[in-house]
């Protein structure tokens, strides 16, 4: 038992803010800006869309499905699941 007397933190609040960067909205018009050019990168995409590198990352990543090939030859070049 703690101080205050709760003994569990299993279903307690969670201090901080809530996560806003990533809704439908910005997933679709991440989904524009990169049909328009298939050779942005993620920073760009963040500043574009005025949110952090690692939530234009996993909008990217997981939102969308889009990898980035590993081969030394394809370098750059973003591979689109359909």
């Amino acid at each position: 038992m703690f101080k205050n007397g709760v003994s569990s933190l299993a279903n307690a609040d969670h201090p901080g803010r809530p996560h806003t960067a990533y809704t439908p909205a910005r997933v679709v018009h991440l989904k524009r800006v990169t049909q328009e050019n298939r050779r942005v990168t993620t920073d760009e995409v963040a500043l574009k869309l005025g949110i952090g590198h690692g939530c234009a990352r996993h909008i990217m990543h997981k939102a969308l499905q889009y990898h980035k090939a590993c081969a030394p030859e394809l370098k750059g070049i973003l591979v689109f699941s359909t």
